[in-house]
């Protein structure tokens, strides 16, 4: 494991860069990190708790490339996926909103 992000506070969060391939950090409250994963998830993860994810997302097939916090609306996620899909994720609930696939 690699510790290679840190938050405003200086903690640094327990990841493993190898199964990472995007991360970003949540605008609206920037103590929390949101990463895209090899193992076909999104990891939520907070400072003060930077050992192990505080939400794992599941719903895609492949691996996640991408994610990005909603800026406006701080309870959606949106992921793109190898699956061909796009999803939109409501927070509040730690499930897909909505999925656009690709053909």
């Amino acid at each position: 494991k690699s510790s290679f992000v840190r938050g405003p506070s200086n903690d640094s969060f327990d990841i493993d860069a190898d199964s990472q391939f995007d991360v970003c950090f949540n605008e609206q409250n920037p103590g929390q990190i949101l990463t895209a994963c090899g193992d076909k998830t999104l990891k939520v993860w907070s400072e003060g708790q930077a050992t192990a994810p505080v939400a794992v997302l599941k719903g895609h097939e492949a691996e996640v490339q991408s994610c990005e916090w909603n800026h406006i609306n701080k309870i959606r996620v949106i992921s793109s996926s190898m699956d061909r899909s796009v999803k939109l994720w409501d927070m509040s609930a730690l499930k897909a909103a909505a999925t656009f696939s690709g053909t």
